[in-house]
């Protein structure tokens, strides 16, 4: 999920492009330019200071992730449905992008400092609103059962109304996905500044410990706020855990992320095409011949400028020349009337969205392949969820902790598998690509080694981003399948998780090196930023989706066997989720086969 939006700022030709906080490929890009310089450089020790607050900052800005712990620890405490918890989700996400282009603004105007100093309020609201609420809904449950039991009466759960938290915690956690996105922004925006000469390690790192975040903070969850009465994640304590380590971190940055600002050049007469970072970073895409963490940026670009210009002067599109099915020009009626740009569109409608269902419901996916393991829940002492094991029963906190394990383990699973996917997915995709020259054929004598024959013929093969993006679909489309036919226990979801995190990953890298390479660095801000908003869409529509066919499942008479369920748990294993599952494999096949006459024309050439 992500979003880049072009700035539009400076010469005609000129990029300017914007991140957001979870683009897979040039996320984060300042405007150093050639003909800009760089205020005075900073001593050793401030680098040295400016890099922890920018690793900081990475680290932690993808608290949101962390959802599928937290959200049925929610559920339980303010008794709110499935489609109640997951729509506080969609909240963060829908935070994130809608203040992508002001964080993006922001940045190039002011740098990243105010962006941390943003992030920190936002943070420190967004989760204190949320542990209050938490809290707030299990004091309430204490005295309602307490008051039931004192009139002898049989202690029931859930008598909190979800009106009561679901509109405050949907809000708390909207301003926590702004939080995210200008957290992120910040680090990446300093990165860029802080070593120009190495855009694509800038870069790169800052989006890798992004991308782990979830991994992080899911382990400190798991292991150190877990209620001891019933071995379940003591949410509102979490909660406040993050609001205090993600306001003192970004505060901190506020103060001593120290990078340099970007100030015009006083030569005057010299009148070059400015070259910026994010022309830099996205030219990487499009153009292997650039080694793909270069020590010298500038001069690289120079030794390749001669045999790029024509294609660096026109700059829209590959390829508009060579290549079909690509916008006419650089309007922006041809690129909406472009099939190519609809068709790719929905790959990442159907496959993004699809993945991010899992990644936002998995915690619930753990609970309903639980069964009958866990059936109502007790607010005695924290809300969260018991076991159908009598409440008092000496194996409920071992029962909770093992559910929220297997929770803590998806999480990481998903974070780990999408994070080591897109770096191998970068590697395999400069090593790989057509465009890149094949080597001279080797000689026939006897003096050349078998090892060099197997290296020279797996140096010269090539499979196009389009290929490995219809490899990255299928993979999903397969785990989606399988989700719906037959998953049926917990080792099966580890299997399920890896491949939606290697699938996720391949295609959020993928799909925007193909748009720099057929629609052109130009509009390319533009171009992905819109495709962008067909995964917030996806993820909003899918992961809806999940939850009202759950709570249908889950609340349906014929299904009920005497024992109370709590609102928004389905206990009945894979039927709480098996239509969810079949319309994302349907969609994404569907999405998949569409796509393959692009293939068949792009192949040669991205």
């Amino acid at each position: 999920m992500s979003l880049m939006q072009a700035t539009g700022a400076g010469e005609p030709n000129e990029v300017r492009v914007t991140p957001t906080a979870t683009s897979p490929t040039a996320d984060a890009i300042s405007n150093t330019g050639k003909d800009e310089q760089m205020a005075p450089s900073l001593s050793r020790f401030q680098t040295a200071v400016t890099a922890l607050c920018i690793a900081a900052n990475s680290l932690t800005a993808g608290s949101m992730f962390c959802f599928p712990l937290i959200g049925p620890s929610l559920m339980a405490d303010l008794s709110l449905s499935l489609k109640q918890t997951n729509t506080i989700w969609v909240g963060a996400v829908m935070g994130e992008y809608i203040t992508a282009a002001f964080w993006g603004a922001l940045a190039d105007a002011f740098g990243p400092r105010p962006l941390s100093a943003a992030a920190a309020v936002l943070f420190g609201v967004g989760y204190s609103l949320m542990a209050h609420g938490d809290a707030t809904a299990v004091k309430l449950n204490r005295a309602q059962q307490h008051q039931r039991k004192l009139a002898g009466m049989v202690a029931t759960p859930y008598q909190t109304s979800s009106s009561l938290g679901f509109v405050p915690m949907t809000f708390a956690f909207v301003l926590v996905g702004a939080g995210v996105s200008a957290s992120y922004f910040s680090a990446v925006t300093a990165s860029t500044r802080l070593f120009p000469s190495h855009p694509g390690l800038a870069i790169s790192l800052p989006l890798t410990l992004f991308s782990l975040s979830s991994l992080f903070l899911t382990s400190i969850g798991s292991h150190f706020f877990i209620d001891a009465t019933t071995g379940d994640l003591s949410a509102a304590t979490f909660l406040t855990f993050l609001a205090v380590l993600l306001t003192i971190t970004n505060g901190v940055s506020t103060f001593f992320m120290l990078a340099p600002e970007v100030k015009p050049s006083q030569a005057e007469g010299v009148k070059k095409k400015r070259v910026t970072v994010q022309d830099r970073a996205v030219s990487m895409l499009a153009d292997e011949r650039l080694p793909l963490l270069s020590t010298n940026a500038d001069s690289d670009l120079e030794e390749n400028s001669g045999a790029d210009q024509a294609r660096s002067t026109a700059n829209v599109g590959a390829s508009s020349s060579s290549i079909s099915l690509v916008p006419r020009s650089a309007s922006l009626r041809d690129f909406l009337a472009t099939p190519s740009v609809w068709i790719l569109a929905l790959l990442m409608f159907t496959a993004v969205g699809g993945a991010e269902m899992v990644m936002s419901s998995v915690g619930s996916m753990v609970v309903s392949l639980l069964g009958g393991g866990i059936v109502t829940p007790s607010h005695g002492a924290t809300g969260s969820a018991v076991t159908s094991a009598d409440e008092n029963s000496p194996d409920l906190p071992a029962m909770n902790h093992e559910a929220l394990r297997w929770r803590s383990m998806q999480v990481q699973l998903l974070a780990t598998a999408n994070t080591l996917s897109r770096l191998v997915s970068g590697l395999v995709t400069d090593f790989l690509s057509p465009s890149r020259p094949k080597a001279p054929p080797l000689s026939d004598t006897s003096d050349v080694s078998a090892t060099r024959r197997i290296l020279h013929f797996v140096g010269n093969i090539r499979v196009s981003r389009m290929t490995i993006l219809l490899t990255s679909t299928t993979l999903l489309t397969a785990a989606f399948a399988f989700s719906a036919l037959a998953l049926s226990t917990l080792h099966e979801l580890v299997g399920v998780s890896l491949l939606v995190g290697i699938g996720y990953g391949f295609t959020f890298t993928q799909v925007p090196s193909i748009v720099a390479n057929a629609y052109g660095l130009r509009t390319f801000g533009r171009s992905w930023g819109l495709l962008t908003y067909s995964c917030a869409a996806g993820s909003l529509g899918f992961s809806l989706l999940y939850a009202v066919v759950s709570d249908v499942v889950g609340e349906d008479p014929a299904r009920q066997d005497g024992t109370h369920v709590p609102l928004g748990v389905c206990l009945h294993g894979r039927s709480c989720f098996q239509l969810s599952f079949a319309l994302a494999a349907t969609g994404t096949a569907a999405a998949t086969l569409l796509a393959v006459p692009l293939w068949r024309r792009w192949r040669t050439y991205l």
